[in-house]
């Protein structure tokens, strides 16, 4: 079991940053260890805050470590965007001449970067925010097949004339 030292000035310090600290995750994390050094159960702790127990004990592990400071810092999951290479050649492109459409905006970022964005269709009715895409199959020469059309629904006179067979 990680013993958290709950001193007076401590829990201040943990209970001052759990309420004004800019990042919603950071504040999450003070009150894990403000908890648990009041004596609350770990999974109990982590029930109430929408974490597993280890995440918990992770958080009490690096507070154990390096003290309020250590909970601080929190690393974001994803990719760096292709794009982020060249943002100081699209920032000196789009800044004296904004684009007016989202279609100019995609060309113009293919013809700076080599690389385009699109939009999504998350379901229908909603857009998503753009995407990167990478050139396709397609883009190399191959094309899609070509669906069969549905049989078109017959007249009303060669409806009439269905006799069923017995």
């Amino acid at each position: 079991m990680i013993q958290i030292p709950g001193s007076a000035e401590e829990l201040n310090a943990l209970r001052s940053e759990h309420f004004h600290h800019p990042h919603p995750l950071v504040q999450m994390k003070m009150a894990a260890v403000q908890l648990t050094a009041l004596g609350a159960d770990r999974s109990l702790v982590a029930a109430m805050l929408g974490f597993t127990e280890t995440t918990v004990r992770t958080y009490l592990k690096a507070y154990r470590d390096g003290g309020i400071d250590a909970l601080k810092p929190f690393e974001v999951g994803g990719s760096t965007s292709a794009l982020a290479a060249h943002s100081d050649t699209l920032c000196a492109e789009f800044e004296p001449h904004p684009v007016r459409t989202v279609k100019e905006a995609q060309h113009r970022l293919i013809k700076l970067t080599g690389l385009g964005r699109g939009m999504t269709i998350s379901s229908p009715g909603s857009v998503t925010a753009p995407v990167q895409y990478s050139p396709t199959s397609s883009d190399w020469g191959s094309h899609t097949a070509k669906w069969p059309r549905f049989p078109r629904k017959r007249s009303p006179r060669s409806r009439n004339n269905f006799s069923p067979r017995n």
